[in-house]
């Protein structure tokens, strides 16, 4: 059986470099690499992953939990991710996890992952949290506004602009559609800001007006049209709506149309996420946008930083990127 000293012998290096280019555990120069990966295809060499794994107490196995498939927003945030993970030797699988009264997370607990990334609104309970990091499994993202181990988005200062276009154009009502639970967006900077700064210009934000998300729709196009219609039953006068995503408000839009209403003239519509539709000719939905690819990226490199070789967990911080208001118009 050829093992790691041919490989490093028909290539003129030492076998850890062979290591090295393998797991990707330290720098080797391009020639060296091209080398060490010509001597492997030639040799026939397939590295040993699970006595790599029973020696070092590590799979090479992530699991990223996400809210949709529909949902192109995920598709770019996991490009990131994979593209960064499979980098340094990892296996990426993804989870939909969309119900709240399913822990997912004690599903995953005895499947031997290294690490979770959490992209939905489904957090880890504290107990369970912490006995996986007992069991040196990174986490990220996978407490809410947790001040260690997650990439935070801000959104305040987009949200503040977006409350500037509706004060300016007279708007006195405005509603929000949330995709997920209460206790998903309550500390959402979306929705506290937007909440403050309408207060803040002299317009009531009226609970009434919050539509929560349930799992009682097929996807999230669905969910915002259903919802504006609740809304404009709720309230006549209703000008303005801030959705949580896109998705939401393409739906949103659907509905206020066929009612009869044009946007922007009768009601204000923004999303968030600025999915690729969201700027699509004849529908140009003014959103809230971040990196998504880079967030995805800033998401793996984090769990990266957690992950030792030696089996053990490093300390992260969080990370905190900021949003920006895209006016397309429909505001």
């Amino acid at each position: 059986m050829v093992g790691r000293n041919e490989v490093a012998k028909l290539a003129g290096v030492a076998p850890s470099t062979v290591s090295n280019v393998i797991n990707n555990t330290r720098y080797v120069s391009e020639d060296i690499r091209k080398k060490v990966l010509w001597a492997i295809n030639e040799l026939g060499y397939e590295p040993n992953y699970v006595a790599k794994s029973l020696r070092s107490r590590r799979t090479k196995q992530i699991i990223v939990f996400i809210s949709d498939l529909h949902n192109t927003y995920y598709a770019d945030l996991c490009q990131g991710i994979i593209g960064t993970l499979t980098l340094h030797g990892y296996t990426v699988a993804i989870a939909v996890v969309s119900d709240p009264s399913v822990d997912y997370y004690k599903e995953y607990f005895s499947r031997q992952v290294d690490g979770i990334i959490n992209l939905s609104h489904i957090f880890c309970a504290e107990d369970l949290f912490q006995k996986f990091l007992g069991h040196k499994v990174a986490m990220v993202n996978c407490r809410p506004y947790d001040e260690i181990g997650s990439v935070s988005i801000d959104y305040l200062g987009a949200v503040s602009k977006f409350v500037d276009k509706l004060v300016a154009r007279g708007r006195k009502c405005v509603g929000f559609i949330n995709g997920g639970t209460m206790e998903s967006v309550a500390g959402d900077s979306r929705y506290y800001g937007l909440k403050a700064y309408l207060q803040g210009k002299g317009v009531q934000f009226d609970g009434n007006l919050l539509i929560n998300g349930n799992n009682q729709y097929a996807n999230m196009v669905e969910f915002g049209y259903e919802s504006m219609k609740i809304l404009m039953q709720r309230s006549p006068c209703l000008d303005g709506v801030f959705c949580i995503n896109d998705m939401i408000a393409f739906g949103a839009w659907t509905y206020a149309a066929e009612a009869g209403k044009v946007i922007p003239r009768d009601i204000s519509i923004c999303g968030c996420d600025n999915i690729f539709f969201s700027d699509f000719a004849g529908r140009k939905i003014s959103t809230i946008a971040i990196d998504k690819v880079d967030y995805g990226i800033r998401c793996a490199k984090l769990l990266l930083a957690q992950l030792n070789e030696d089996g053990e967990l490093a300390s992260t911080m969080r990370q905190d990127i900021y949003a920006e208001f895209i006016d397309r118009g429909s505001v």
